[in-house]
């Protein structure tokens, strides 16, 4: 976690759509005030002193003092519609952090592999953006995995990445796909496991859904993964509620 915590208004720039129902949303800074964090980490939306809302930040310390988050609209979900209401209806927002470790913190001398799901990508574009071309002598591989092609609502973004840095490879993976989709197939994990070179001497970055993240990490440790090469901050999570050690 962050030792520079603080709590700021913020005020909301923008609200536009990616897809049909994830959103980009703009906010800014006071320049009077520090909001120093690291790519890949996340901060809290606040609601109220009891509601505060987690959301991954998309944007690079280096677009500071513009804050981007990628936050996805559910139908029938009071958690995400009371948010997108608040940031319509309001000029101002009060937000925490950062918070997270789930970061890199320099050059890697393994290949670097990012399995996301859903709006999982945002802390991997933060951490792609900032470091892609800094480290030019480390491979970066994106698996992201979405339920539908419509679902990947920033795709073409990573395909800019591939024709731009030689260090760089890109696997969308659709678990229900139309017939029309002729790229890869079924989960996103297995898909990367039986494509990587190796698993082992890999840093790998997870984001998505609580429960997707649990099931790739035990999984990559089936594989022989070493628990100090897997990073997300669902992990975090999960082990502070004593759901893994």
């Amino acid at each position: 976690m962050s030792d520079n915590i603080i709590r700021i208004s913020a005020h909301i720039q923008n609200k536009f759509p990616l897809s049909k129902d994830v959103f980009s949303v703009q906010l800014r800074v006071p320049a009077s005030q520090s909001f120093n964090f690291r790519a890949g980490q996340y901060l809290l939306l606040v609601l109220n002193d009891e509601d505060k809302r987690p959301f991954s930040i998309a944007s690079t310390p280096a677009e500071l003092p513009n804050i981007y988050l990628h936050i996805r609209s559910i139908d029938n979900n009071p958690f995400t519609e009371q948010i997108l209401q608040k940031l319509t209806e309001s000029e101002y927002i009060d937000i925490e952090g950062p918070f997270g470790n789930c970061q890199l913190s320099g050059k890697s001398p393994n290949p670097v592999v990012f399995i996301v799901g859903g709006t999982g990508f945002a802390p991997a574009k933060s951490m792609l953006e900032q470091f892609l071309e800094k480290y030019p002598d480390n491979q970066f591989s994106l698996y992201w995995g979405a339920r539908t092609a419509e679902e990947l609502y920033h795709a073409d973004l990573p395909l800019l990445w591939v024709n731009q840095y030689i260090n760089f490879d890109y696997h969308p993976v659709i678990s229900d796909p139309d017939p029309l989709w002729s790229g890869a197939k079924g989960l996103v994990h297995q898909y990367a496991f039986q494509h990587l070179t190796s698993l082992l001497d890999t840093d790998f970055y997870l984001a998505g859904s609580i429960d997707m993240v649990k099931a790739i990490y035990l999984d990559l440790l089936k594989e022989g993964v070493s628990k100090e090469n897997i990073h997300s901050d669902m992990l975090d999570i999960l082990r502070a509620q004593g759901e893994l050690i």
